[in-house]
């Protein structure tokens, strides 16, 4: 569309209440037998056509792979780092109105740069560290018998919890798969990657430790603290390739769900790339960089994660593979009253399996805070297992309370089932 057919467009928005509620409204197509729009549906909750689906399994692999070994985000905000996160911020919000199937691309290049950036800090650490006395990274001595046990379980809890919010929001990237199949490509990066970028960061760590004795575990702080003592052009381009990918992976595993979550809300003004913006605007708000300011803090709050988050996973798993055995009526999602309406719009059984997960293990997370309560140790432990815990507890929960909630013909009946795979093999068809 040229400038005067834009002009054109603005000008008659503006002629009239209902030519600027059209004007501002998402777009959507309406179905058949509808005289109107649903208020449920808009460009982005419509199924998705096949224009749109253009991930291939190199772009979710090139993915998960620079968010396992992404820097993250840097802590202890000062006025300058403040005014570096408002450039940050301007510059990175333009990336909000590509859309997700064509944001393959960003994520093409991120998975390209980011090996180099991280490899080459690493090589420099290794280098600056060699021919130093080896130091150990421990200040309180070994951990043995069963505190290493449960030093161990707590570490596997933290890294299911930074995993946890991608893998509930995971269906906002996969629904652009070309094939089902190119998503299979996760399962090798993220473990793969995960794995090298904290065997590197543990490495690189200890051997800049024996150098300075600084024990620096965050490589924005580690960029600052070589910027201390040397400057160079391979760290400039190693930031940039930082920064680069850091608003990429944000964008896709934090900003782009946030969107999609938001959009289910207002359907008729908000489509994910609005949302997205919405979600730009309240990170401001938020103060997100205080859960970063120490080692401890930050893998608090990845524990945090898996206690609100894991139940999500086991009810979305247990009742699309275990109480509908992968039925879905696809009709009955954009019409109130229909069966996932469920008891005036509100699942109430997965929320009180959500509750029941969650409440064994707020105890004992919150003894990571400095409460001190009665059977600490216990609970504290609960805790630590929480991952494994709440997704156990909410399986059970939804399986014994949740499975007469759904409708019955679907789950029980052939002719039901059948009805049901033949609307969306219609859908199917059509995009």
């Amino acid at each position: 569309m040229g400038f005067a057919e834009r002009k054109v467009a603005f000008m008659h928005a503006l002629s009239s209440n209902e030519a600027f509620v059209k004007a501002v409204g998402t777009r959507t197509e309406v179905g058949d037998g509808e005289t109107e729009r649903s208020r449920w549906k808009n460009e982005d909750l419509d199924v998705s056509p096949p224009e749109h689906r253009t991930w291939r399994w190199m772009d979710y692999a090139g993915f998960w792979a620079a968010y396992g070994i992404s820097p993250g985000t840097c802590a202890d905000i000062t006025l300058p780092n403040f005014v570096g996160l408002l450039v940050y911020w301007v510059l990175t919000f333009p990336l909000l109105v590509v859309t997700l199937p064509k944001f393959r691309r960003f994520v093409e290049i991120e998975s390209l740069i980011m090996p180099i950036a991280i490899v080459g800090l690493f090589i420099y650490c290794m280098v600056a560290g060699r021919g130093y006395e080896q130091k150990s990274l421990s200040t309180v001595g070994g951990v043995y018998g069963a505190n290493l046990g449960w030093a161990m379980v707590s570490g596997i809890n933290s890294i299911m919890g930074k995993t946890s919010t991608l893998v509930v929001n995971q269906p906002d990237i996969a629904r652009y798969a070309h094939r089902r199949s190119a998503v299979l490509s996760q399962l090798v990066a993220l473990s793969l990657c995960n794995t090298v970028g904290a065997t590197l960061g543990i490495f690189a760590t200890n051997s800049i430790y024996n150098k300075r004795g600084s024990l620096v575990w965050n490589p924005w702080t580690l960029a600052h603290d070589i910027l201390d003592h040397r400057w160079g052009a391979a760290l400039f381009f190693a930031s940039g390739f930082f920064v680069f990918a850091n608003a990429i992976t944000d964008i896709c595993a934090n900003i782009a769900p946030f969107g999609a979550d938001c959009m289910t809300l207002f359907p008729r003004w908000l489509n994910i790339n609005r949302g997205m913006c919405v979600a730009y605007v309240l990170i401001i708000c938020i103060n997100p960089w205080y859960i970063l300011a120490s080692a401890t803090g930050f893998l608090t709050v990845l524990g945090g994660y898996s206690i609100f988050l894991g139940p999500f996973l086991s009810i979305f798993v247990t009742d699309y593979f275990v109480i509908r055995r992968g039925n879905i009526d696809t009709a009955a999602l954009y019409e109130p009253g229909a069966q996932y309406w469920y008891t005036g719009g509100i699942h109430w059984r997965a929320f009180v399996a959500w509750l029941v997960a969650v409440a064994f293990v707020v105890p004992g997370f919150a003894t990571q805070f400095g409460h001190v309560l009665a059977g600490q140790a216990g609970w504290q432990h609960l805790y630590k297992f929480s991952w494994f815990y709440v997704v156990t507890v909410a399986y059970f929960a939804l399986s014994f309370a949740g499975t007469r909630e759904a409708d019955q013909g679907v789950l029980e009946g052939e002719t039901a089932s059948q009805e049901a795979s033949e609307i969306n093999d219609t859908v199917d068809k059509k995009v």
